[in-house]
């Protein structure tokens, strides 16, 4: 999964209970449908690590990720 390019596209962005929900689809070969949870606070340079770390294992779920 990595070492693709990917085409990211981001459908909503929501805050909700002190957190911010961040949709996104993510295209490659594959596509997956992801939601991020951010939590108040949070840098976000913790975003792409941790998307990269989810792409290294997704799931086709609709998954949520936190990112804290």
């Amino acid at each position: 999964m990595l070492g693709r390019k990917w085409i990211v596209e981001v459908f909503s962005v929501c805050a909700l209970g002190g957190c911010r929900y961040v949709q996104l689809s993510l295209q490659s070969e594959l596509q997956y449908m992801v939601t991020l949870r951010v939590a108040a606070g949070t840098d976000i340079r913790q975003l792409i690590p941790r998307l990269l770390t989810w792409l290294s294992h997704p799931s086709s779920s609709g998954e949520i990720i936190d990112i804290a």
